[in-house]
Order: structure tokens, then sequence, then C-alpha cells
């Protein structure tokens, strides 16, 4: 038989076990089934609620808030060295570059207000 370490007060799966592995089970446990034990593992499920086996995001608002603006500031970063591309080629080419160094601007100042320009809104 296959078990299920539950952390209590936060219903987070700690761990997997079996009877026939390991001499020891710990407690708090959920015994399962093969089947609900292969379809947990199937999609990757961290916590138990409400008899099911789920994914469940434990992380706190401020450490979501921090992922996401590192997410933002890569994906900024990204554009910046493409938009720096688009300036050089356009110098290159005698073109006018103050919208696209308006938009290189605007993403510069993109984490004031967390938005993201785009160079159609220029």
């Amino acid at each position: 038989m296959k078990y299920a370490h539950i952390e209590t007060k936060t219903n987070k799966l700690l761990g997997w076990y079996d009877d026939e592995i390991h001499a020891t089970i710990p407690s708090p446990n959920i015994e399962v089934t093969e089947e609900v034990w292969q379809k947990a593992l199937d999609i990757n499920a961290n916590a138990y609620e409400n008899n099911n086996f789920i994914v469940k995001d434990f992380r706190t608002d401020e450490e979501t808030l921090i992922e996401n603006q590192e997410l933002f500031r890569i994906e900024r970063n990204k554009k910046l060295n493409e938009a720096d591309i688009l300036i050089n080629k356009a110098e290159d080419n005698n073109e006018d570059t103050a919208t696209l160094r308006a938009y290189r601007q605007a993403l510069r100042d993109a984490t004031r207000e967390w938005v993201m320009p785009t160079l159609e809104e220029l």
C-alpha cells in the first residue's frame, strides 16, 4: 500500500511512502490506492485538499510579486536589446530614430508602473 505524508496545517504533500519499501511510514499520512498515487504523480500534486491531490502555489504574495517582477524585467531587457538593434539599423540607413528612442525610453521607465510599452503605442 502507498501512503502520502501530509503536513497537518498546510495540507502540503511532504512525500510518498510504500510499505513494501519503507519500514516506517511518517505521520500524519493518508493511505492511497495505486491509481490515486499515479494520478497525483501525473499532475505533480503537492497538496491534499477536499479528498483530492492538487497542485497548489505555496508562495507568499511577496514571493509571487518578486518573481513576476523579475520575469517582467527579463522580458523588458530582451525588448531593450531589440530596440537598440533597431536604432542602430535605422541610424545605418539614415532613418529617423525619434520614435525608436522614445520606445527605448518607455521600456527603461516600464518598471515604474509595471506596464510593458509597445512600439505601436508611440
